[in-house]
């Protein structure tokens, strides 16, 4: 088993989910960072999901939020020691934020 510590998302929101991160097949992840910047002058929720291969952000699978006041920064504990199975994605929404999300892939 080889283990690679990484970055495995970053991107700037928008207010739909949008996929952010998919784990290639035959992988497994375990987020340990996660947070969220808002440059902004309004406060942003951000949500975040992880779902099935083929599947989609929904309450089925919503996994947390937190909401990012205005200029500032906010961890995503929700995410924080989640662990991501073969092809698994994780989809996360909030119109304008940027969320980084770092962790290990195991292969």
């Amino acid at each position: 088993m080889t283990v690679t510590w990484k970055q495995l998302a970053q991107a700037v929101l928008t207010g739909t989910p949008a996929n952010i991160y998919q784990i290639n097949a035959n992988t497994t992840a375990t987020i340990t960072a996660a947070s969220a910047w808002n440059p902004t002058g309004a406060n942003i929720v951000v949500d975040v999901y992880i779902a099935p291969n083929a599947g989609a952000a929904s309450d089925a699978t919503h996994v947390g939020r937190v909401t990012v006041a205005a200029g500032k920064t906010s961890p995503v504990f929700d995410l924080i020691n989640q662990k991501m199975g073969s092809q698994q994605i994780l989809f996360a929404a909030g119109n304008g934020c940027t969320i980084t999300v770092s962790g290990a892939e195991s292969t």
